[in-house]
This record gives C-alpha cells, sequence and structure tokens, in this order.
C-alpha cells in the first residue's frame, strides 16, 4: 500500500490514462536495466513517476527476474531499456495500491503501420497469420525483415510492402521482435480463426523471465466483397 495526497501523485508523472470505473489510474514509464550474467538486475534511468512514487516503482522492479542476454551459448552481461505501466487504484481517501505490469525489454512500437488485406483473399473469405521477425537499429527503424510463417503468400507479400515503415523507440543497440499480424474478414471462419504463433525471445538481449519474443500483434480487418453480375 502506498499512501500520499492525492495532488502528490498527479504531479508525480506527465500523463495518466484513466483505465477503470474503480478510478485506477496508470503512469507509462521507461529505464534502462542493466543485468549481469548471474540475472542480477540494476534499475537506472526511471522516466514517468518521481519522487516517492517512484522508489515505490524502483523497489518493485527490483524483484523481477531477468534473463541475462547469451553469446555463443553463454550468459553474458548487457543492457536493455525497459518499459511498462504503473497502475494506482484508490483504497479510501488518500491511499493508493501500486501494481507494476507489462514490464518488458521488448521493443515498443512508435508507428505500426498495417498492411493492406489483399483483394484476393477477401473475395474468398480467407482470414491468415503472418509471423514476421525484424531486425531493430539503434534508431528504431527496421533494417531487415525475415519471414517465420505464412499461410498464404498474398498475406506475407501485404506485410513485406508496409515492414520496412514500421517504427520503433530507439534502442541501445540492434535487436530482434516478432511481429504478428492477422488478417480477419465478417465471416464466421474468421472469426474461429486461431493462430498459433512461436514468439521466440531475442537472446541477444536481456529478457523479462518468462516474456515472449512477440509485440501486440496488428489485427488487419476486411469486409468481404461480393461480386455483381450484369446481366
Amino acid at each position: 500500500m502506498w499512501k500520499s495526497a492525492f495532488f502528490l501523485i498527479a504531479s508525480s508523472a506527465s500523463s495518466f490514462a484513466f483505465a477503470a470505473d474503480d478510478g485506477a489510474k496508470a503512469v507509462f514509464f521507461t529505464a534502462r536495466v542493466s543485468v549481469a550474467a548471474d540475472g542480477h538486475a540494476t534499475v537506472s534511468d526511471l522516466v514517468g513517476p518521481k519522487g516517492a512514487l517512484a522508489q515505490v516503482v524502483v523497489s518493485r522492479l527490483a524483484k523481477i527476474r531477468f534473463v541475462p542476454a547469451r553469446r555463443n551459448g553463454m550468459p553474458v552481461a548487457a543492457e536493455a531499456p525497459l518499459h511498462g505501466r504503473i497502475v494506482l487504484t484508490p483504497v479510501g481517501t488518500d491511499d493508493f495500491d501500486v501494481s507494476v505490469r507489462d514490464v518488458t525489454t521488448r521493443p515498443v512500437w512508435e508507428k505500426a503501420q498495417p498492411p493492406n488485406y489483399p483483394p484476393d483473399r477477401i473475395r474468398v473469405g480467407q482470414p491468415g497469420a503472418v509471423e514476421m521477425r525484424v531486425r531493430i537499429d539503434a534508431q528504431g527503424r527496421v533494417s531487415d525483415a525475415v519471414m517465420l510463417s505464412s499461410t498464404d503468400a498474398s498475406f506475407e507479400h501485404a506485410v513485406r510492402r508496409v515492414a520496412t515503415q514500421w517504427r520503433f523507440a530507439p534502442q541501445l543497440v540492434e535487436t530482434t521482435v516478432v511481429v504478428p499480424v492477422v488478417f480477419r474478414d465478417q465471416s464466421k471462419a474468421a472469426a474461429a480463426f486461431k493462430p498459433q504463433f512461436l514468439c521466440l525471445p531475442d537472446e541477444t538481449r536481456p529478457n523479462v523471465e518468462g516474456d515472449t519474443g512477440c509485440t501486440d500483434r496488428l489485427e488487419v480487418f476486411g469486409a468481404r466483397v461480393r461480386r455483381e453480375v450484369t446481366i
């Protein structure tokens, strides 16, 4: 439990997101994590919360377990950007329950340009999925894209056309992440379509224990096109 006057909380971050009807608020944060070869982690450069709230967040982050980066199969010390959100749930008049959620070292989206739904797949009411692994440079630009899986060549081509336009937050070093893309139209088959993705994390950077290597998936929706025959 964390106790503070509300005006102190309101001044401790640049923005809040009203997350629920119970008055909970979310503060988004970024930081840098240094993970030793033995898994010991140190968090620094916290941006978002300030003052007493920052101290609470740092103590919570210290309890998170990390998987160290690996080089040639061996664990090594490495750093990575860290981001997540802090949820403040009011308990009583001026008490707040503080929880730290969605903590990850995966690259965060800055520009998620979705692909176009292939017209030929819309006409036949076919859903699909693509799994693309992209390499991200230090500026957050996509420098390379490798197709891991695709249910149809039309979906693959659609994703390839936009992959180089994707942008992520700047990285400390080059890293990779898997981008899952799902295509659905208005048919029942599309609604029941549940693709499985590998989501293997990039071992060249430290990762939160149990985290996947996938970004939030891109969902692409299309309306089925009916062909009209003129007699």
